[in-house]
């Protein structure tokens, strides 16, 4: 599960956007490697989903945390 944080570097912090990077190039990456045998590899890249964590996020990390 890769994130639009990893197609465009938005979203989280630089952790969450560098691993997402790194989902979005390992399935670059093993696109290239496997088309030739016919399989197809895709990474799923959702925006923000509205959940619990993200509607109540100040209060879980903190006041600093953006909503």
């Amino acid at each position: 599960m890769a994130s639009v944080a990893g197609l465009n570097g938005t979203g989280g912090g630089a952790a969450y956007v560098a691993a997402k990077h790194g989902v979005v190039g390992l399935t670059r990456q093993m696109a290239v490697v496997y088309s030739s045998r016919g399989v197809t590899i895709n990474a799923v890249c959702p925006g923000p989903i509205l959940t619990d964590l993200r509607r109540h996020s100040q209060a879980i990390l903190g006041p600093a945390c953006p909503t």
